[in-house]
């Protein structure tokens, strides 16, 4: 998923970070070993009925079974076991595949915008990529959770905020422990929100 509304990051600067292969940033990371792994014996059951092969030796999700949910229903209707994975676990690594991937496409302008995958390192994709491109994606991902989106973050929850304060008579609070975009501060003493203090315990 990502932040909505956010900025995304658009097709130019990935061009000038050298990251041309959105096919292969965007799209699921299936490969053999990688099912092999994950299924064992038998993982040719699955290639046989869900993915179709790439020309560069990948596999792609056939249409009509490239989502969460045509996964889920093609196997409630007809379960797929195999010697070392039931058909939830065959569940399981189909959809995790479907998740593994660096970068997500803009609905609307799917060859222009993208997004970064929330914890994209936890994926193959990511780890079996060069230790360029990983650190580039790295830097992305973490401009898109920060200052990238600081003042569209700022000037969205000054409004929700307000919006919040004018339907309630009752004091509204912020929870404002952890990580948080430097603007969160600022705009909750605006409003005269008060976050969370918790009193350090003595031992």
């Amino acid at each position: 998923g990502r932040s909505t509304p956010s900025h995304a990051i658009p097709r130019d600067e990935l061009d000038a970070l050298g990251l041309w292969d959105r096919q292969r940033l965007c799209e699921p990371y299936v490969r053999r070993h990688l099912l092999e792994r994950r299924l064992g014996r038998g993982w040719e059951a699955v290639v046989t009925r869900f993915l179709d092969e790439t020309p560069h030796g990948g596999y792609k999700f056939r249409a009509g079974l490239d989502t969460e949910a045509a996964v889920m229903a093609s196997l409630a209707r007809e379960p797929l076991t195999l010697p070392d994975a039931d058909s939830t676990k065959v569940g399981r690594v189909l959809v995790a595949a479907l998740n593994d991937r660096c970068l997500l496409r803009d609905e609307r302008a799917p060859e222009e915008r993208f997004y970064p995958r929330v914890d994209m390192w936890a994926t193959d994709s990511f780890a079996e990529l060069g230790p360029d491109w990983q650190r580039k994606l790295r830097e992305l991902h973490d401009s898109y959770l920060g200052w990238r989106q600081e003042g569209l973050f700022e000037a969205t929850g000054r409004d929700r905020l307000r919006a919040l304060q004018s339907a309630s008579p009752l004091l509204l609070t912020g929870e404002d422990l952890g990580p948080l975009p430097t603007c969160v501060p600022k705009v909750m003493s605006e409003l005269a929100i008060p976050g969370l203090r918790i009193p350090r315990v003595s031992a």
